[in-house]
């Protein structure tokens, strides 16, 4: 039974670790597709860089980007589902001291 937990175990790595890779595409997806606000100075340079949502008032947000919203918020759902199910595998498998 060791080495089907150890596979099972590699196997949910593997899908955490790639759920992350996606999760990071989409992240990447999305802020490419966030209008861009016009800068005018300095600090609102600095200010523009640390958005990381579009403005929920306006109204000309394309569909792709609500659409790359909806794919970020699931993708990072999933991540979070996989890693908490992983954790509780490894705390078990050590519980019964496999």
């Amino acid at each position: 039974m060791g080495p089907t937990i150890k596979l099972v175990g590699f196997l949910l790595f593997l899908a955490g670790a790639g759920s992350i890779v996606y999760l990071q595409h989409c992240i990447s997806e999305y802020r490419s597709s966030v209008p861009k606000p016009r800068v005018v100075g300095p600090f609102t340079a600095i200010r523009a860089s640390f958005r990381w949502v579009h403005d929920p008032n306006d109204l000309l947000v394309s569909e792709e980007c609500l659409a790359n919203l909806r794919r970020t918020k699931t993708a990072a759902l999933v991540t979070a589902a996989i890693w908490v199910i992983l954790g509780i595998f490894i705390i078990a498998a050590r519980a019964l001291d496999v």
